[in-house]
């Protein structure tokens, strides 16, 4: 199950959805599967080195880490944009092949994404969060 929380800015009102976790569609199966429309190629627009990963899921040669997957929270360092994208390891079944960890580039500028862990003050104007304003999100 997913959770999220909902922030809104106290000086500029900009508001913020911050989804994080798997949902009922991210099963590790459907996700690893290559010809499920609901695959991780699936879920990486704006993944680095796609190619790679489309390759991987076609030979079947890694497997997915299942303790640590899932949507994440990004930030982007350049223009401060907010993303949920959908964070992932892959294990090689080959000792000798390296790691695959998702990575995401900025959908505006192409700025490679740092994966954050708390939204502790507005990316757009620097203002402090109305705390009445926070609201929790179940989802899926």
């Amino acid at each position: 199950m997913g959770s999220g929380i909902k922030y809104k800015c106290s000086q500029c009102k900009k508001e913020f959805e911050i989804l994080e976790g798997i949902g009922f569609m991210d099963s590790s199966q459907a996700i690893m599967d290559y010809k499920n429309k609901f695959n991780l190629l699936s879920r990486y627009k704006y993944g680095i080195n796609k190619e790679r990963l489309e390759e991987i899921l076609k030979n079947k040669d890694y497997v997915l880490d299942e303790n640590d997957y899932g949507y994440k929270t990004y930030q982007c360092p350049k223009c401060n944009d907010i993303t949920n994208q959908f964070y992932f390891k892959l294990i090689p079944i080959k000792e000798k092949d390296k790691k695959f960890i998702s990575q995401f580039e900025c959908d505006k500028c192409r700025t490679k994404l740092k994966k954050i862990k708390n939204l502790n003050k507005c990316p757009i104007c620097g203002g402090i969060f109305e705390e009445d304003e926070i609201e929790f999100i179940l989802w899926d």
